[in-house]
C-alpha cells in the first residue's frame, strides 16, 4: 500500500530538487505552494491550512519540521499526555492553533515532579556579600555608602543563617543570569540523530 499523500517520514538520504521530482516526496521546509497548481492539489486537499497559508489566494504552507520533533495529537481538552495543549500555537501565519495538526508548542522544562532542585544541608554559616557597605568613593557618578562590586580584602557578611538548603533557580529565572552561571545547556532533549522529514505531494 502507498503511503497516503500528506504522508510525513523520516529519511536518511539527501534531499534536493531532483529528488523531489522523481519521487513525489519533498523536504518539509515550510514553503509556500499553490493549492490552485494540479502538482499540489492533492497535498493541499490533504492538510489545507493547518500548517499556516492564506484562503483568499489559496496559498499554503508545508509542514516546517527542520530542528523539530514531532508529536501525536491530543484533543482532549484537559488531556494528561500534553496538559500544555490548548496553548499551542501556529507554526506560520494562518496555521492551526491549540489541540489540532500543525500547531507548535515552545521550549518548557518540566518541575521537579517531588520538590524543588536544593543542595545538601551545609550546615551552619554565614554569606559573603560582593559589595561594600559605608563606601566612602563614588560609584557612577552618584555619592554612596553603599556600592558594588566590594573592593578586595574581607567582605560583608550575613547573619549567621543556620542549618538550611539552598533552592537552585532554573527556568525563567536562569536567564537573568550571566551565561557562564547557568547551570544547564541551551534546550531539553533526548539523545537524536538528524533525518529529513519528508511530506509525499503526489
Amino acid at each position: 500500500m502507498e503511503a497516503p499523500i500528506g504522508s510525513v517520514i523520516a529519511f536518511a538520504g539527501e534531499v534536493n530538487g531532483a529528488f523531489e521530482v522523481t519521487t513525489g516526496w519533498m523536504l518539509c521546509d515550510g514553503r509556500l505552494l499553490n493549492g490552485d497548481d494540479p502538482d499540489f492539489v492533492p497535498l493541499f486537499n490533504a492538510i489545507r491550512f493547518a500548517w499556516g497559508g492564506n484562503p483568499d489566494t489559496n496559498m499554503f504552507n508545508i509542514p516546517d519540521l527542520i530542528g523539530r520533533f514531532l508529536r501525536g495529537v491530543e484533543r482532549e481538552q484537559g488531556g494528561q499526555r500534553d496538559p500544555d495543549g490548548i496553548y499551542r500555537e501556529n507554526t506560520q501565519e494562518g496555521g492551526h492553533r491549540g489541540r489540532a495538526v500543525g500547531s507548535l508548542q515552545d521550549y518548557a522544562t518540566a518541575a521537579p515532579q517531588h520538590q524543588p532542585f536544593q543542595t545538601d544541608l551545609s550546615g551552619s554559616h554565614y554569606h559573603d556579600l560582593n559589595f561594600e557597605i559605608t563606601a566612602t568613593r563614588d560609584v557612577n557618578d552618584q555619592a554612596n555608602t553603599v556600592a558594588y562590586p566590594a573592593p578586595p580584602g574581607p567582605k560583608p557578611r550575613t547573619d549567621l543563617a543556620g542549618f538550611h538548603n539552598h533552592y537552585i533557580l532554573g527556568g525563567a529565572l536562569s536567564f537573568a543570569l550571566p551565561p557562564g552561571i547557568r547551570s544547564g545547556d541551551s534546550e531539553t532533549r533526548p539523545r537524536n540523530c538528524y533525518v529529513h522529514w519528508i511530506i509525499r505531494y503526489h
